[in-house]
């Protein structure tokens, strides 16, 4: 069964607006009175039924609500945009079916890219949040300097992926806190930058001895992060 997702919720009713209102009602042309499954992507699911459509939009019922709660600690991505943006965003469609609670783009020194389209990002994190039947949408954050993200607070375990790190992260990371992977642009991480990270209470770690593309080291460590999830 297909799940779409709407924050418009109202007392007994949910509304369905623009690409998730048109798949519903006209890909998929449910009729009056089909059950359709809607997620608000903050942890409820709903079961509801079709009432009514228009050109605009339409409306369901709910019939049930499930409600779920993230019992595992957050788990934080930080990667910077690669260059050929469809790779970035085949991570982002891929961290939100893994589960990971939060993604952080940055910029650091050998960023080969400074934008992103946030409102595209965000239809990604949607789809891949459907696509996984979930009910929790990943939180994306503002594009930032790597200079923020060291100075990030209230994560009990901060890692640094690098080329040159001893410890594998798998033998390193604890599922009992929360923690903060960082994954450096193409270029990887500056010798400079990695001190600055390790004065800042970050670990160095390595995620194998092969040398990982950007968005290949980042799916790595989401997994890691949200494997217990």
């Amino acid at each position: 069964m297909n799940l779409f997702y709407s924050t418009k919720i109202k007392d007994e009713f949910i509304v369905l607006e623009g690409e998730e209102h048109k798949h519903c009602t006209k890909v998929l042309r449910k009729a009056k009175g089909s059950p359709i499954m809607i997620t608000d992507g903050e942890g409820s699911i709903y079961t509801t039924q079709l009432i009514g459509s228009d050109r605009h939009d339409s409306s369901y019922k709910i019939l049930e609500r499930k409600s779920h709660t993230r019992h595992a600690p957050q788990s934080h991505i930080a990667i910077a945009p690669t260059k050929n943006i469809n790779r970035f965003e085949w991570f982002i469609e891929k961290a939100a079916e893994l589960g990971v609670h939060h993604i952080w783009p940055f910029i650091s020194e050998h960023s080969e890219r400074s934008k992103i389209r946030e409102e595209r990002i965000e239809k990604i994190l949607i789809s891949g949040m459907k696509q996984s039947f979930q009910s929790f949408k990943p939180i994306l954050h503002p594009i930032q300097k790597f200079a923020e993200i060291l100075n990030m607070k209230d994560v009990e375990h901060k890692y640094i992926a690098y080329l040159l790190g001893e410890t594998l992260l798998a033998h390193q990371i604890d599922f009992n806190e929360s923690s903060i992977i960082t994954v450096g642009p193409e270029g990887g991480f500056s010798p400079q930058e990695y001190q600055e990270a390790i004065k800042h209470g970050f670990k160095g770690i390595s995620l194998g001895a092969s040398r990982l593309r950007s968005e290949t080291a980042g799916i790595i460590s989401t997994h890691l992060l949200t494997r217990s999830i």
